[in-house]
Parts: structure tokens; sequence; C-alpha cells
């Protein structure tokens, strides 16, 4: 599959929640708005550095975790 954003086959939550592009909103606030533990103390921004000083099992949770997130987020959004 080579779906691209603009395919149905793409569901962006952040755009799903406001349209809007400058009212995006982040997975955090989404989170804390439905009720769905948010990321903690780690983000996005620290996974290079982390699965460079070989902290691989953290970085594969985040990410992990992560996807948990987002499809809570868009079962929220879609009511399923």
């Amino acid at each position: 599959m080579t779906a691209k954003p603009w395919d149905k086959e793409i569901a962006d939550t952040m755009l799903m929640w406001s349209p809007d592009r400058e009212k995006r909103v982040g997975m955090d606030k989404l989170c804390k708005a439905f009720g769905i533990p948010g990321k903690g103390d780690f983000d996005g921004s620290m996974v290079a550095d982390e699965w460079e000083n070989g902290s691989k099992d953290k970085v594969i949770s985040y990410c992990r975790d992560d996807v948990l997130r987002t499809r809570e987020i868009f079962k929220r959004l879609t009511f399923a």
C-alpha cells in the first residue's frame, strides 16, 4: 500500500479534532481530553538520543505506546 496523506485510508487524529491547521492540538492534550494516559516525561524528541545510547527497549516501548494512544484517540473520535 502506498497511501498518501490525502487518501481516505489515512486518518490524522490531530486534523480530525481540528481541521484548522492553526489550531492543532498535540497527542497529550487529546489524551487528557479523552481520559487516556499521556506520554509522561518521554517524547519523540528524545528517541534518537536514547536509541544511540542503547536504550532500545525504552524507545520500542515508547513507540508501541504511541501507537496504542493514537488508536484509542481514533476510537474515541469515531465513536468506535
